[in-house]
């Protein structure tokens, strides 16, 4: 089994994904006590193997590890060795904007989820996770690698430069404009939480594309790329503009099919009224029928045609009680 080391753990007693430095930190208070999570921290991802905790010395950082005697489920990318940072770059490039969009989503579903406990959040061991790239047969055998990941929360130091990673994390975010000799740049400032305070963590360079962002928002970020320091700052340089994920990219679609939905339940309900005042006692019975369809939950996308056909006797009712047709 690859030796992966983990920045982030999932938590048996609440079901959250907590930060190796929040055992570091019990292992400091508590001086070198650490029963609050002793065989309670399992893989991020698969929530199946059991972890141990390596403490930080002058020479290593405190990590997570996989108990020798611990296996992740089938399909979690913990099972797969790391990907060299060409690979990473090679599978990206034959990537489409939306493809990587929708990968890094898939990412931060997997990562950062907003109900643990939603099936679109578990490994699927018949479907590759998003971390897992192909980089091409070997002896007529799939060869799979792992896409490296860092917290948003974890160290940025000079050992990661140059590494692709995919960086995660709940964070706050602010845009600068700069200008420059080929016009105004924009720089989307990436902020975590230290205590009750958001410190300037990261910065990522987003040439002529301004982020609308709200500062107080908290968000969670997924980014494809690698770590380049700045006069002693970290700077993460993406492999593509499409390259990152924030929240309110993650959610637009559903978003916009809630909106969708309420507006044409709306001009239904509307629509449908004229019918009910319209027609006779025998007329009733299958205009009911056909608002009861018109207003299932999943009308529109599972049984269009009840829809269709609700809004088009709405609207000849309405026509006729406008006198607008003809007894013919």
């Amino acid at each position: 089994m690859p030796n992966h080391s983990y920045e982030d753990f999932f938590y048996v007693e609440d079901q959250q994904l907590h930060s190796v430095y929040e055992v570091q930190k019990e292992y400091e208070q508590k001086k070198g006590d650490i029963s609050k999570y002793r065989d309670k921290m399992l893989c991020p991802e698969c929530q199946i193997a059991n972890l141990r905790f390596t403490h930080k010395t002058s020479e290593r950082r405190a990590f997570l590890s996989t108990l020798p005697t611990s296996n992740h489920e089938e399909g979690c990318s913990y099972n797969y060795d790391l990907a060299s940072n060409r690979a990473v770059k090679q599978f990206v490039a034959t990537l489409t904007d939306e493809q990587v969009r929708d990968r890094l989503e898939a990412m931060l579903n997997s990562l950062l989820p907003r109900d643990i406990g939603d099936d679109e959040n578990a490994v699927n061991a018949e479907q590759q996770t998003p971390f897992v790239i192909d980089i091409g047969a070997r002896n007529h055998q799939p060869n799979r690698r792992a896409i490296r990941r860092k917290s948003m929360n974890g160290w940025f130091d000079k050992a990661d430069e140059d590494n692709m990673f995919l960086f995660y994390g709940k964070v706050r975010l602010s845009v600068e404009e700069r200008e420059t000799k080929k016009g105004k740049r924009y720089i989307l400032i990436v902020k975590t939480k230290r205590g009750e305070e958001w410190i300037r963590k990261t910065s990522i360079f987003r040439g002529m594309a301004q982020d609308v962002i709200d500062e107080h928002t908290t968000y969670d970020l997924a980014v494809l790329g690698h770590l380049e320091f700045y006069k002693n700052f970290p700077q993460i340089v993406t492999e593509s503009f499409a390259a990152i994920c924030t929240e309110s990219q993650r959610y637009k679609i559903k978003k916009t099919s809630s909106l969708f939905y309420f507006i044409t339940r709306c001009l239904l309900l509307y629509d449908l009224l004229f019918v009910i005042c319209s027609y006779n006692s025998n007329s009733l019975a299958t205009v009911s029928l056909s608002v009861s369809q018109v207003f299932l939950p999943s009308t529109i996308l599972v049984n269009p045609y009840a829809s269709i056909t609700a809004l088009s006797l709405a609207w000849w009712a309405r026509r006729s009680s406008l006198g607008m047709v003809s007894s013919s």
